[in-house]
């Protein structure tokens, strides 16, 4: 019994680390959208289109960094 209350206390660590992953992700989205988006807007967004939205926003900060130009 033991073992499965560990297994399942693994589990929601998991769920809460993903939660606020999740999280930090729909934050730097609206920051880095400048307003462009809303934080319910960003809520609402499926996983596919968050991560293409990150990976926008990463090559972005990349050609930044290169380029010398500062970000904000």
């Amino acid at each position: 019994m033991n073992e499965d209350k560990s297994e399942v206390f693994k589990y929601l660590q998991q769920i809460q680390s993903e939660a606020r992953d999740i999280e930090k992700q729909v934050f730097e989205i609206c920051w880095y959208m400048r307003g462009g988006i809303s934080l319910t807007e960003a809520w609402t967004l499926s996983f596919d289109q968050r991560s293409t939205i990150m990976d926008i926003i990463n090559a972005n900060v990349e050609r930044t960094k290169s380029s010398g130009l500062a970000l904000l």
